[in-house]
């Protein structure tokens, strides 16, 4: 799914660190929380926000947010955490229910794909 590339996250970083921040120094900021943040050494590929749940389902962003809604009928995984830009979902949950309602899904899910 969505993976931030190393450049990205160094840009990123330079932000956090503000006007004194160096790519040397954001270099070794992200080694170090690679190797003792939370999560270090987990793979949170299985992640994801609204827009990834849409491409998981081959559907667009505002048909996902319609089946969420509260008038909707439509019984959808619950989210791992609301952020203020998106929920966070497991996407395993999302594949799981996409193979459940192959009705819902666009003709681009694969049901057999892995994750």
């Amino acid at each position: 799914m969505f993976s931030m590339d190393e450049e990205a996250r160094i840009r990123a970083m330079l932000v956090a660190l503000g006007p004194g921040g160096t790519r040397e120094l954001a270099e070794r900021a992200l080694g170090f929380m690679d190797a003792h943040g939370p999560g270090a050494g987990q793979d949170y590929a299985w992640m994801g926000g609204l827009a990834e749940v849409a491409a998981l389902l081959d559907r667009s962003r505002p048909a996902v947010s319609n089946w969420m809604g509260k008038d909707s009928k439509i019984v959808c995984p619950e989210p791992l955490a609301r952020l203020l830009a998106t929920p966070v979902w497991d996407l395993r949950h999302w594949r799981e229910w996409g193979r459940a309602h192959p009705d819902l899904v666009g003709p681009g899910f694969d049901p057999f794909a892995e994750g």
